[in-house]
């Protein structure tokens, strides 16, 4: 793992147990959830540092998520730890908020997509 992921995974860590007041658990759970996109990005040879991430990079995360088994929910729960360290890493300067905007906005291509997964993964498991 590079410096620089290394330095966000502290620097997230002391966000969400002193701004964000969470349970070790929790931090633990936002941890892992990163730290699959970070290996994600490993196994793909990308070995990306956060902010290099696109929208296509996301997308295609959360298509794997689903290849390898997770169920919808388990993929929207990592998704949501992926976005709040989007968030986390807005707040602390190292991206601009407009990188994060038309990733996680209501009306974006991965909402739209990540609904439409979802959509499909429950109508297989009925």
């Amino acid at each position: 793992m590079s410096s620089h992921w290394i330095s966000h995974f502290k620097q997230f860590r002391q966000y969400l147990l002193l701004e964000k007041s969470l349970a070790e658990p929790s931090i633990e759970a936002y941890l892992h959830d990163v730290e699959a996109l970070r290996k994600w990005s490993e196994l793909r040879g990308m070995n990306r540092n956060p902010e290099a991430f696109n929208l296509q990079d996301l997308m295609a995360f959360s298509a794997w998520l689903a290849e390898i088994g997770f169920s919808a929910s388990s993929q929207a729960r990592i998704l949501s730890g992926i976005r709040g360290f989007y968030r986390f890493l807005v707040l602390q300067n190292e991206i601009p908020i407009a990188f994060i905007k038309p990733l996680f906005s209501k009306s974006s291509k991965i909402a739209s997509y990540l609904s439409k997964c979802f959509s499909l993964i429950v109508i297989f498991a009925i």
